[in-house]
């Protein structure tokens, strides 16, 4: 394997830690089976709150990452390369 640059890691480290962010959050959303009656609705409405709103944030950080250490990627290549 041929040897990494540090924006090649940086990029690497960013998409790993963002997906592992992104999997966590949807995880912690929480289950509404224990929930009852009013509970219920305001569980469910968190939910789906948390889903249209809290996930596509999570994503549109992601995607700014991304473009940030693309950019920066793409500006410090190698001379040689």
């Amino acid at each position: 394997m041929a040897k990494w640059r540090k924006a090649t890691w940086a990029l690497v480290i960013w998409n790993v830690s963002a997906l592992l962010w992104a999997v966590s959050y949807l995880d912690g959303i929480g289950d509404c089976a224990a929930e009852t009656g009013n509970g219920l609705v305001v569980c469910e409405a968190g939910r789906a709150i948390g889903i249209e709103l809290g996930f596509p944030l999570i994503v549109g950080v992601w995607a700014f990452g991304i473009l940030v250490f693309g950019l920066i990627w793409l500006l410090t290549r190698r001379a040689d390369a």
